[in-house]
């Protein structure tokens, strides 16, 4: 026996499907098989995947057959679903399944009757899971499981984040940002032009794409145009020439930072860190000619003073010098480390619901795992128009809820408990709406808050100090949702006028807190 799986040279075994993550995983593990036991090697434990391209039906009716070898099979999606062996005593998860459908037609491939299977009256009477990435814990935690979500194509996310930054640069004075700005949107609009209305999936669009292929359209987009640009037009084909997928995954890359830097996101210094991983291993390849001639940029890149100080103009230099070379950095470099623990078979436990209780730390993952559906969404037509203040209606709401997978009271009771206390801090209040929620979380969008404070600026005469106060409300409401009226006393507004807001505004100041007040309380519905 070998961790509960027989391993030996009778003529009847019970077979065993592991079921692994990935076509490299499942060589690791057949190879690591073969080292411990060479006198099975290349015919007890195979590889069934992709990989064997027309081979791999074959090779599944081999494990089918009673008798037959291979006796274990390390599965990479092909044996999940649809396959009837009896003989199958022994289901192995050396990966993660987030989808309860699924996971439950795997467990499946053990459920099948087979009689004699030990011998003569020796029928199976059960079969053995083992779990070693905790999927029984996760549908506990996740009763509904979490069903994946449509990959997105890089070349579609390429071209949201360049919508985006595009959004974030609209009002941006600066030479460097309007040059930035008009360079995304030249892009944008080039792929749009070049989607030909022949194609049966670009046809259906073809009243938006005529719109867009004038570049002055592009300028001052509505918020219906803007919201299909994002969701629908983005991912339609375009026979614009495509670069190499090195230069294109280097250029998400770039803007996924330039996005982070703008947005002052968390996120931002381990992109950071990415860049000067790969210049470090661009580094190493000097004797390439292309390489050499930015030997001293790609140096530049790896030191602590390159990154004090960084603009948008710096990063855009470095996405457009590197992004042809990249592809020279060999595959070979990209080490899969594995870990070595000694395997340790405990007793079988009886799984249990509800002993489970939701711990804190489980919450916090809970957390990231929210905020990243949340960023990944964030083009989405509901939460676009959470960040632009704009009120939401019934089929917002549940679009909302579909993007968070808040489908049950607990669900969304489970939402509410992991973002509450945030949402006090920033709210002073309880009880939030899904909206208003939300819009703690991403913030609200420059454009729209700077709109609300419009008139109150324009032709006020205020003083370059009262503005500055003003723009500092801006900035606080872009990144947080919300401005309690206490943090106008605490820093870093205290920092600009020591006597607060009713020292520096005098008779203005009740126009000020209304328009704060205006904002705060904008946009609430349906509470969670």
């Amino acid at each position: 026996m070998e961790n509960g799986i027989k391993i030996d040279g009778g003529d009847k075994l019970g077979k065993t499907i592991i079921f692994a993550r990935n076509s490299d995983h499942a060589e690791f593990i057949v190879k690591r098989f073969d080292a411990n036991y060479p006198q099975h090697k290349g015919h007890f434990c195979v590889q069934i995947d992709y990989t064997l391209g027309k081979d791999a039906e074959g090779m599944i009716d081999k494990f089918k057959k009673a008798d037959g070898m291979p006796q274990i099979a390390v599965s990479v999606d092909m044996l999940d679903t649809g396959i009837d062996v009896p003989e199958v005593v022994n289901l192995v998860f050396a990966k993660p399944v987030y989808s309860k459908v699924k996971f439950w037609q795997m467990i499946g491939r053990g459920t099948r009757k087979c009689e004699n299977l030990f011998g003569p009256g020796d029928d199976k009477k059960c079969f053995y899971v083992f779990d070693y990435c905790q999927n029984f814990e996760f549908f506990e935690t996740n009763p509904a499981g979490v069903e994946a979500a449509a990959v997105i194509p890089l070349t579609q996310r390429i071209f949201r984040n360049r919508l985006m930054l595009a959004d974030l640069l609209a009002d941006d004075a600066n030479e460097d940002a309007t040059v930035i700005r008009k360079e995304m949107l030249d892009n944008l609009h080039e792929f749009v032009s070049a989607m030909c209305y022949e194609n049966f999936l670009v046809r259906p669009h073809q009243e938006q794409i005529t719109k867009l292929k004038s570049r002055e359209a592009w300028e001052h987009l509505d918020t219906e145009l803007r919201a299909e640009v994002a969701k629908t037009i983005s991912g339609l084909p375009s026979q614009i020439e495509q670069d190499d997928e090195y230069a294109k995954r280097w250029d998400h890359l770039l803007l996924k930072t330039e996005l982070a830097m703008l947005e002052k996101s968390i996120e931002y210094k381990s992109l950071m860190k990415k860049i000067i991983k790969i210049a470090d291993k661009l580094e190493d390849k000097t004797t390439i000619p292309d390489v050499k001639k930015q030997l001293e940029f790609i140096q530049a890149i790896k030191t602590e003073e390159f990154w004090k100080g960084m603009n948008l103009k710096v990063l855009e230099e470095v996405r457009k010098r590197l992004r042809m070379l990249v592809k020279y950095i060999d595959a070979g470099e990209k080490q899969i480390v594995y870990s070595n623990f000694t395997d340790i078979l405990t007793e079988g436990a009886v799984f249990e619901p509800g002993t489970e209780a939701f711990k804190s730390d489980e919450l916090a993952a809970y957390r990231h795992k929210m905020d990243v559906v949340i960023n990944e969404n964030l083009d989405s037509k509901a939460i676009w128009k959470v960040r632009f203040n704009r009120p939401l209606t019934d089929e917002d709401l549940k679009q909302l809820e579909e993007i968070l997978h808040l489908s049950t009271a607990e669900d969304c009771e489970q939402f509410k408990e992991a973002y509450q206390k945030s949402f006090h801090d920033k709210t002073g209040k309880d009880n939030p709406s899904l909206d208003l929620l939300i819009r703690s979380i991403v913030g609200l969008s420059r454009e729209a808050v700077e709109k609300e404070f419009a008139d109150f600026i324009e032709g006020s005469g205020l003083s370059s100090l009262q503005l500055a106060f003003v723009r500092k409300i801006i900035d606080y409401f872009v990144e947080n949702g919300f401005v309690r009226d206490d943090i106008l006393y605490k820093s870093p507004f205290s920092d600009m006028y020591h006597d607060g807001p009713e020292g520096l505004f005098g008779e203005r100041v009740e126009a000020l807190f209304s328009r704060i007040k205006r904002v705060n309380e904008s946009g609430n519905k349906a509470a969670v």
